[in-house]
């Protein structure tokens, strides 16, 4: 053992020396990138890295960097953190040599560094004519603190501009935080004394007002009571605060003594602080519950639960029986709560001696705290004569279902004179047989009540038996329903069709082929029907339906068995429902099971599906069933043109409606008969653009106008695609809904039509709430082919031909399958096959060393990702919709060394960020960022410099980027607005990206319409950003800066659209000092489907990563699968591909990208995540997507 104890540190040993070595290398790679010609992209990249693994070695190399803008910020962020002198000294040194931003970004980091050599330098630095520097210097000395730091804060106040007052007394009260941490409360006071008197701005003064409190003892207790009773508002609630917190007896006791005078507010906090006192906060609990404020009653009945005292129990029962809404349910709930010596003593002698109504609460108290050994005196009351108390006993004999209650309630059921005072003691019973643990026990006790009754009462303990339902009780239910007593045998009849098991069927289906009682027959066929859903053998439950269909007389009857035979997915039970379509009375019923089968045997068997929905088709009309049948067929591809001829007519705005949702059902003039409306004719194409058309529109309506000119009365279907809501008419009669705020797809929605020979009127109608608006609609035969003959009045009122001439129109392209490039060694893990989320991440939750993998709900422990622990509750959602997680990132949000997770549940939604409980454990606790996250693809990203990652979005029409402060985790993040307000900026808006373009080391921001530059000072001046007009896409998803070609310039890497296809990469040209860009087509986005090239839709996920380790950058992306369901998107069924990019530079300037398939049955979600999992320095990707939570481990 000892050998091994030794061989074990002799091992560890290695390791942390090995780990040494690599690190010490990974630097030496790190400090020659930046001594190196490389661009400042690069650099920065650089010293990120080191900020985690830089030592001492890398402070000559980091030293270089501070003199220039690009990468100056970079380099100081590294700086303040490498631990001994040579660090600081650097910083020191360059402070004189630089100006502006740069220095006072040299000056914070010397405040963090908290060293008291950078105080001789910074001091003069007070009085700097620059009020920026001289802020910063401020903070800074406030951070290190100490004598010398106080004094020059103290001497500047006199002497320092207006603007760097604030700086100057955040800093003092920082030195007031240290001084009275490190015990000198006294000279604490003193700063809070001197900035509380100063008319310093509100939340300063604030601040210095509770330090003060905190930091002198003897004036506490005057400072809160004048407070409490005062009319500042903001000392009020910090007086309220600190009175919770510090739960001060002296405190509490004064404030007490000032109780009547009060505000309520004021008087609750009281409540809530006396709790910390125990049993001496009675006296306040008392006061409370005689306030005139019905939130301070409500507060003291809630406190009283805390305190265990049962000398307050009349007062609290009377007041849980006649008190306001608001204070009964507070009383209510304290009654179930409330524990503690003499308590239920207490409650029970009060429920001998109340009045009624204090009675019945007290005995439902019983049943709410659970108190089983109170039921003998629920039982005394449970015949009470006063109905309330009556039934409060009975509930709560019925929440506690005791066993032995059961005979002497089954005596109280036989002995009522009415249904009124039976019906609850059934009830009670019937809870009782539920939680019976002796079930044939229960039963002879109900058999032997039920004996001891005339024929005619029987009945009404029968249901007791289906609770019970055992063999016996079985057996006893079938033989009522063989009663010579009509009355006896249907509700016999009725309790087995109401069994809780198979069992009754059989007997259900012997009566109701033997009765002769019609009625009888009629509950019987029913109640077996109903009951062979128990069946779990599918087999045997198709058996008993064929029985039944065959034992059917009326429609109503078959109907019912279709209803089942719909819910067993076996061709037996499709031919069944196949051969009743004919018969018109069951039409609907059976196409409705015959669909429901179909749409589970499709993926097994397309022929049959589309077999299905023809037959199923040429016999329905209920427009539901037609729909489903018509999505079960295999997609047309795109058979018959596009309606190019339209009339449009609006904008229409509703004043106050915000989204396109909230006009949708607003009736505009073109629904209204007879109403005068201004018709145009649309620019013909097969998209009707209605942004083009009514530019910088939102919160509105148009309506588009045709008409369709059909050969003969035929059906057909209306296929649609919108951007955002359609709804659509056809001849005056409303044929399709569908209110909804998305981007459009080609035949994204289906409306089964009637066409009528010769003319027929289409009107549609678009909502929009912002960002793109358009259109698109066809119309196709029912076999999904163009209608021949079929034709479009053109807007100058010749018919033009909107399909091939007949016979024999021309079929639209018939996507073949793109040939995939070849496979690359991945080992695919699946860690979930449900839909619980479009985005994940990684990081070591757990603190193991090992990588953990997070999405949605769930985080899967490393490194097999076997074990998986809930984040909050989990909800599996149906892959034709959507889920409520986006997107997912990490990071340590409040700085406490655990690694928390932020989320975007959806587009527009609130962005939270779930707090690490650590060893804890348990559900993490959710904080809201910000309430309203935009964009589809928001990302994560250093934007001010600061080391810390910022959330780059949009929020009610603008484009930005939100902060937060981790010492205040719980406070919302602040958003900076980047652009001017524009509509195009909303929750569903495609493409954003951040990334320094113009190499001058700060972050843009970039959307598919251009880019955003980043000023000089952004973080701490109003300079705006300025905007750079590019159309990088039609529709982005996440967008990537990098020098892809190797000239030090940063290119752009993005989906041409994101829900179609195109994928695209730009080449910055400098010329003259001006910025242009070259397009350079990876896949086209508009491709030939009918050939075998390589092409994928729905590219809705990218991230940049060097696969390979060759040091290129390269990327990641690929097929979100069913982005609007199974039939809403481009190709929706192609196989959902995971695919990375090579970036390889032949030389002279030359780029090619080879790409490389991970995989062909996962894609990506609305993210896609690259690292490191398993420690062996390869990339691995993780998704999540509609297909579940997949894991690719590079080999």
């Amino acid at each position: 053992m000892r050998t091994l104890s030794i061989s074990r540190i002799a091992a560890a040993c290695l390791l942390a020396l090995a780990s040494t070595n690599l690190r010490a290398a990974d630097e030496q790679q790190l400090i020659a990138v930046l001594q190196s010609g490389a661009g400042a992209t690069e650099k920065c990249d650089a010293c990120q890295q080191l900020k985690t693994i830089g030592t001492v070695r890398s402070v000559t190399a980091l030293s270089a960097l501070l003199g220039e803008e690009r990468t100056a910020h970079a380099a100081r962020n590294v700086l303040e953190t490498i631990p001994g002198p040579e660090a600081g000294t650097a910083l020191r040194n360059a402070l004189s040599k630089t100006s502006g931003d740069i220095k006072a970004g040299l000056i914070d980091s010397l405040g963090r560094r908290h060293e008291v050599e950078s105080l001789p330098i910074l001091k003069p630095l007070l009085a700097d004519a620059d009020a920026t520097i001289a802020s910063a210097a401020a903070t800074a000395l406030g951070k290190i603190g100490g004598k010398d730091a106080l004094a020059a804060l103290t001497a500047a106040r006199a002497k320092s501009a207006s603007a760097v007052q604030p700086a100057l007394l955040e800093a003092l009260l920082q030195c007031a935080e240290r001084l009275h941490a490190e015990g000198d409360k006294a000279g604490a006071a003193t700063i809070y004394r001197s900035v509380l008197d100063a008319g310093s701005p509100l939340q300063i003064r604030a601040a210095a007002w509770r330090g003060l409190v905190l930091s002198d003892a003897s004036k506490r207790v005057d400072m809160i009571t004048t407070a409490l009773a005062g009319k500042d508002r903001l000392t009020h609630l910090a007086a309220m605060k600190l009175l919770r917190e510090l739960g001060d007896a002296k405190v509490i006791n004064a404030s007490l003594k000032l109780w009547a005078g009060l505000p309520a507010d004021s008087q609750v906090a009281l409540l809530d602080s006396s709790l910390k006192l125990g049993a001496k906060a009675l006296p306040t609990v008392r006061a409370a519950v005689g306030s005139a404020h019905l939130q301070v009653r409500v507060a003291a009945w809630q406190a009283l639960a805390e305190l265990e005292d049962s000398s307050m129990l009349p007062a609290l029962a009377k007041a849980a029986a006649q008190g306001e809404p608001a204070e009964r349910d507070a009383a209510r709930d304290t009654l179930t709560r409330l524990r503690g010596p003499g308590v239920d003593k207490a409650i029970l002698t009060q429920i001998t001696r109340g009045e009624p109504p204090v009675k019945a609460e007290l005995l439902r108290a019983l049943g709410d705290r659970g108190d089983k050994g109170a039921t003998d005196l629920l039982l005394q009351y449970a015949d009470n004569a006063n109905e309330p108390v009556r039934l409060a006993a009975l509930e709560s004999l019925r929440k506690l279902a005791v066993a032995n209650t059961l005979p002497p309630l089954l005596n109280l059921a036989g002995k009522s004179k009415s249904e009124r005072e039976r019906a609850p003691v059934i009830k009670t019973l019937s809870a009782i047989c539920q939680a019976s643990s002796n079930k044939d026990q229960s039963t002879r006790s109900v058999l032997e009540a039920m004996d001891r009754l005339p024929a005619n009462e029987r009945l009404h303990l029968l249901q007791l038996l289906g609770d019970l339902a055992t063999p016996a009780a079985l057996t006893a239910a079938q033989a009522a329903s063989k009663s010579p007593d009509p009355a006896l045998a249907r509700e016999g009849v009725r309790v087995l069709s109401q069994w809780p098991n198979a069992a009754a069927a059989p007997m259900l289906l012997e009566l109701a082929r033997s009765s002769t009682d019609n009625t009888l027959q009629m509950l019987a066929l029913s109640g077996c029907i109903s009951v062979a859903e128990q069946e779990t053998d599918l087999s045997k439950r198709f058996d008993l339906l064929q029985q039944a269909m065959a034992a059917a007389k009326r429609p109503d009857e078959k109907k019912q068995v279709l209803g089942q035979i719909g819910q067993i997915p076996t061709p037996a039970a499709l031919q069944v429902a196949l051969d009743q379509l004919a018969d018109s009375n069951l039409t609907t019923e059976a196409g409705l099971a015959a669909v429901s089968i179909a749409e589970k045997l499709a993926g097994a068997n397309p022929q049959l599906a589309e077999d299905v929905a023809v037959k199923v088709l040429a016999q329905c009309k209920a427009q539901e069933i037609v729909k489903r049948a018509w999505a079960l067929r295999r997609k047309p591809n795109g058979s018959g043109p596009f309606i190019q001829d339209w009339l449009v007519s609006g904008p229409y705005h509703q004043q106050g409606a915000t989204g396109a949702d909230s006009v949708f059902n607003t009736v505009f003039a073109p629904e209204k008969p007879g109403e005068a409306v201004n018709w145009k004719a649309m620019p013909r194409g097969d998209h009707a653009n209605l942004g083009l058309v009514f530019p910088d529109q939102m919160n509105c309506a148009a309506y588009l106008k045709a008409k369709i000119i059909a050969p003969q009365d035929c059906k057909a279907a209306l296929l649609m695609g919108s951007d955002d809501g359609v709804k659509a008419w056809l001849n005056g009669v409303l044929v399709h809904g569908n209110n909804v705020d998305r981007g459009m797809v080609p035949d994204q929605d289906m409306a089964p039509i009637e066409l009528k020979k010769g003319d027929n009127q289409l009107l549609l109608k678009i909502t929009q709430g912002g960002g793109g608006w358009m259109a698109c609609a066809r119309i196709v035969g029912t076999d999904g082919q163009a209608i021949a003959g079929l034709s479009v009045e053109s807007q100058a009122g010749t018919p033009v031909a909107a399909a091939a001439p007949a016979p024999a129109p021309l079929p639209a392209p018939v996507p073949v399958p793109s040939e995939l490039p070849k496979r690359d060694s991945f080992q695919k893990l699946k860690l979930s096959d449900q839909f619980y989320a479009e985005g994940a991440s990684f990081g070591d939750f757990n603190k193991d060393g090992k990588m953990d993998v997070v999405a949605g709900p769930f985080w899967f422990e490393g490194p097999d990702f076997t074990t998986k622990h809930e984040i909050r509750t989990p909800t599996a959602f149906d892959p034709k919709n959507y889920s409520d997680s986006f997107l997912m990132y990490t990071g340590d949000f409040n700085r406490d060394g655990w690694l928390d997770i932020f989320e975007v549940p959806f587009p527009g939604k609130e962005g939270y960020w779930y707090e690490n409980p650590g060893t804890k454990g348990g559900h993490w606790p959710r904080h809201l960022a910000y309430p309203m996250v935009g964009n589809e693809s928001p990302t994560l990203v250093d934007v001010t410099g600061d080391g810390q990652p910022d959330l780059v979005f949009n929020n009610e029409g603008y484009i930005g980027y939100a902060t937060y402060d981790t010492s205040k985790p719980d406070d919302q993040w602040k958003f900076h607005a980047i652009s001017p307000q524009d509509k195009k900026y909303q929750r569903f808006t495609h493409g954003i990206g951040a990334g320094d373009i113009n190499g001058d080391g700060r972050m843009d921001i970039l959307e598919s319409a251009g880019w955003w530059e980043q000023p000089v000072g952004a973080t701490t001046s109003s300079t705006p950003w300025k905007f750079h007009a590019q159309k990088f896409a039609e529709a982005a998803s996440q967008m990537l800066v990098t020098d892809v070609d190797g000239d030090g310039l940063a290119d752009v890497i993005n989906s041409w659209h994101c829900h179609l296809y195109g994928l695209v990469w730009y080449r910055q040209v400098r010329t003259g000092g001006e910025i242009t860009w070259q397009q350079n087509v990876l896949m086209p986005p508009s491709p030939d489907v009918t050939t075998t090239h390589l092409r994928c839709s729905q590219m809705h996920a990218m991230v940049l990563a060097d696969m390979n380790g060759d040091g290129l950058m390269d990327f990641v992306t690929g097929k979100r699968f069913w982005a609007h369901g199974p039939t809403g998107d481009a190709e929706a069924d192609a196989p959902a591909v995971l695919i990375w990019f090579e970036l390889q530079r032949p030389g002279n300037g030359q780029v090619v990208f080879v790409p490389h398939l991970i995989d062909d049955d996962s894609g990506v979600g609305t993210q896609v995540t690259v690292g490191d999992l398993n420690g062996d320095k390869r990339s691995d990707v993780i998704v999540g997507n509609k297909k579940g939570v997949f894991v690719h481990l590079r080999k």
